[in-house]
């Protein structure tokens, strides 16, 4: 692309060829910049914001890649260090009780309920139960087996904190028998709990499939496990059942037993009644008399009170033999709460004497909640066979009753019909034996045909096989998620330290933050000077001879003949590392320097300020460097420049340049004792010439903002094209402030992660109060590595190629 004149109208005319040229391209690349914004869609600002986000880690990059390699780190020595474990599966499916005799209701109801969600669920959480490890554990050596393994997965840390905690406390006591004080286990509770820590139960989902998994570090331990823990917790649930069964089966049969002989009596009482009343003939002739029938009602009833008193009596007379304040099968839900809580309270007198001897205020304290609970369970038992005497009482009393009224009903009837009505109350009493000898009967023969049926709800579908291949630790999925997590957290350590951060960093700062525009971004001299000697050779930094302009007596410095373009001091005296002036287009500090030359002249559409003060908030922020370069850039674009050294307080200009720190100067002019062409210095670089501080003033800040070093300043314009003057820091003192009064315009140096956001805003601010007109910003001591493209003003060796050519 090629500039012609058409954007000679935007550039002033004053300016030099290789200055127009620079404009022509700055004021291209403005417009196409601008047309490049206008055009930019809401897609755009998105990749805007992709962009700034990469720009922001590529800053941060060794940070994000540290932490990244810690935590990839951390994953492979996880996986290194952790040993593999092997799972082992078997599956089991839950299915509802087949019962063998259909009709038996016992066999029918756990049918029914083998088919409920609960009872599903109920089976599976069984499956961890520690009762069912404690027997599966003393099965085949198993227990023997897990503490082998167990001792040889001990790491060596592990055995050495034992070893040490041995060593200070001693030999551990010897370890009690756990059957003698637990006696439902056989194995300790640690070792029940490591056993189920192996096992992980997992139900199919939708399914009545559950899935036994043992992790261990050998799989042929995983597989056994596996296997035992699913064939044991069969024999497990059908031991349970039988265990019911045999329960029930042994209460039946001794009821059975007990009617049987009650039967056997009624039956024979029956016989021996109608024998000795002859009460067959009787009977059937009589049968259809009016009295009968009264008397047959009478005894019905009576019948009945008689059936509840014998069950009452039969109640009382086995709870008198059984005792009642020991047997439990008479106790209602008052006296089964007090069993309960008399059996918890003996647990815990147990367990607590253990620790402590029984004359411990605890133990004392047990002991008499155990006798209060006691004497409420005898107290209650008492009530309650109180209770059966009464209901005893009661029955025998309406069974008397209504004996009396069929006595009293039978008085007027013949001695037969007395006689068959008490033949009749003994038939119904032997039928009602007799009925319920035979229902206990059957339920005892159906109980023992279901006990015969080892059949069970849960079967094993699959058996565990051998693992070929380890489970964990899951390499790749461990490493790809820490490196996932590692650049996550690099990302946020670097968001962190990049908020604690309030510098100025970047060109995209300053605007936003300060409101001034930014002239240029210099990079840092030691990236590109200290790199390689052949570079050093390329800048025109090296130390030129200084003449003065005009040779006096008290001059510091004679006059020696200069050669080339290279800066020399006379002896071995030669030019601080820190003014580099550029002869090498393509480099960066060179077209850094060339911006900022090109921004200044291109401040005013009318001229350009030919009066500037450089200066900076605080010290440290390299103003009287990037003061020395840019002149020596005036200097070499043929405009004639004078550098004045205004920082009276701390000079340092003269020193850059290898002048002593002795030689008259500003002051010395300032305060009447000599004219200013006697003190200024000029060097072999054409153009350029120097200023001193001069001699050390009492007050500073009054010779700066008094009328001669305005009227100085008008003189020098007469000779020079520029002046640039070096002034203090604004913040520290006024003597910045009182020379930007006048000067046509201050260019204020800030220094890239040096100087905080808040200072170089205090600094604008008491600037712009004092009427000061900021030119720009310059950015010093910018990081190449870590800036954004458009901060390191690369686009400069571009504008140099075309201020040469003319074509891009």
């Amino acid at each position: 692309m090629a500039y012609g004149d058409n954007n000679s109208d935007l550039v002033p005319a004053h300016l030099n060829e290789g200055d127009r040229r620079v404009g022509y391209v700055r004021v291209a690349y403005a417009a196409s910049g601008s047309a490049q914004r206008e055009n930019m869609s809401e897609p755009a600002g998105e990749e805007v914001s992709l962009f700034a986000l990469l720009s922001f880690a590529r800053k941060r990059v060794w940070l994000i890649a540290a932490v990244t390699a810690l935590f990839f780190g951390c994953g492979v020595t996880y996986c290194l260090l952790t040993p593999p474990e092997f799972t082992s599966d078997t599956t089991v499916e839950l299915r509802g009780y087949a019962p063998i005799l259909s009709g038996v209701q016992s066999e029918v109801m756990f049918g029914t309920d083998s088919r409920k969600v609960e009872y599903q669920k109920t089976t599976v959480a069984k499956l961890k139960l520690d009762g069912l490890a404690d027997e599966i554990l003393s099965r085949d050596n198993l227990d023997a087996d897990l503490k082998v393994y167990f001792a040889a997965r001990k790491s060596f840390l592990s055995r050495a904190i034992s070893k040490i905690q041995k060593a200070i406390t001693g030999p551990a006591p010897s370890k009690l028998n756990v059957a003698d004080f637990d006696p439902h286990f056989v194995h300790h509770p640690r070792v029940i709990r490591r056993y189920l820590g192996l096992i992980d139960i997992n139900p199919v989902h939708e399914t009545n499939l559950v899935s036994i998994s043992v992790t261990t570090g050998d799989p042929a331990l995983s597989q056994r496990i596996a296997n035992a823990h699913a064939t044991g917790f069969i024999e497990h649930l059908q031991q349970e059942r039988l265990q019911s069964s045999a329960a029930n089966l042994v209460l039946l049969q001794k009821q059975a037993t007990d009617l049987k002989d009650k039967v056997s009596s009624a039956e024979r009482a029956l016989a021996e009644y109608a024998q000795s009343n002859k009460l067959i003939s009787m009977a059937q002739g009589e049968a259809n008399g009016s009295i009968v029938k009264q008397i047959d009602g009478l005894a019905e009833l009576l019948a009945q009170a008689t059936s509840r008193r014998v069950r009452s009596e039969s109640v009382l007379d086995q709870a008198k033999s059984l005792g009642i304040n020991e047997n439990a099968a008479f106790d209602d839900d008052t006296t089964r709460q007090l069993v309960s809580a008399l059996r918890q309270a003996e647990t815990e007198y147990a367990t607590l004497g253990q620790r402590i001897t029984p004359a411990h205020p605890d133990m004392l304290g047990l002991g008499a909640k155990i006798d209060s609970i006691r004497k409420a369970l005898a107290d209650e038992r008492k009530r309650a066979a109180k209770g059966l005497q009464s209901q005893f009482e009661s029955d025998r009393s309406t069974e008397e009753k209504l004996r009396k009224q069929i006595a009293g009903e039978t008085a007027n009837a013949q001695d037969v019909s007395k006689r068959l009505i008490e033949y009749n109350i003994l038939r119904k009493e032997a039928d009602s034996l007799r009925d319920l000898y035979q229902s206990v009967l059957k339920q005892v023969k159906e109980i023992e045909i279901s006990s015969a049926n080892t059949g069970s709800t849960v079967f094993i579908s699959d058996y565990a096989t051998l693992p070929t291949s380890a489970s964990a630790p899951k390499v790749q999925l461990i490493i790809v998620l820490l490196t996932l997590l590692g650049v996550v957290a690099g990302l946020m350590a670097a968001l962190v330290l990049e908020s604690l951060d309030n510098t100025l960093k970047g060109s995209t700062d300053i605007p936003a933050i300060l409101d001034l525009p930014v002239l240029g971004a210099v990079p840092q001299f030691g990236e590109l000077v200290d790199s390689a000697a052949e570079k050093r050779k390329s800048l025109l930094a090296r130390a030129l001879p200084w003449k003065k302009k005009d040779v006096s007596p008290t001059a510091d410095i004679h006059p020696v003949p200069s050669s080339g373009s290279g800066i020399e001091a006379s002896g071995s005296e030669r030019i601080h590392g820190d003014v580099i002036t550029i002869e090498n287009p393509p480099d960066a500090v060179a077209e850094a320097l060339r911006n900022i030359r090109a921004g200044i002249l291109l401040s005013s559409a009318d001229h350009a300020p030919r009066i500037i003060m450089v200066t900076s908030a605080v010290k440290g922020e390299g103003k009287t460097t990037i003061l020395s370069n840019l002149a020596a850039t005036l200097a070499q674009a043929s405009h004639r420049t004078l550098m004045i050294d205004g920082d009276l307080r701390m000079s340092r200009l003269g020193t850059l340049f290898g002048l002593p720190p002795s030689a008259r100067g500003l002051t010395d002019c300032l305060a009447g004792h000599c004219a200013m062409k006697e003190v200024i210095h000029r060097t072999s670089l054409p153009g350029l010439d120097i200023l001193l501080a001069g001699n050390r003033a009492p007050n500073p800040a009054e010779l700066l903002g008094s009328n001669s070093m305005k009227q100085l300043l008008t003189d020098a314009l007469t000779e020079y094209d520029f002046i640039l003057l070096d002034s203090a820091p604004v913040l520290p003192v006024a003597d910045g402030l009182l020379l930007s009064r006048l000067v046509d315009g201050v260019l204020l140096v800030v220094r890239s992660r040096i100087t905080e956001r808040k200072v170089a805003k205090e600094a604008r601010r008491r600037l712009l109060r004092a009427g000061s007109r900021i030119l720009g910003v310059v950015l010093n001591d910018l990081n190449t590595k870590t800036a954004d493209n458009y901060d390191l003003a690369t686009y400069g060796e571009y504008i140099e190629s075309v201020a040469r050519g003319g074509q891009a």
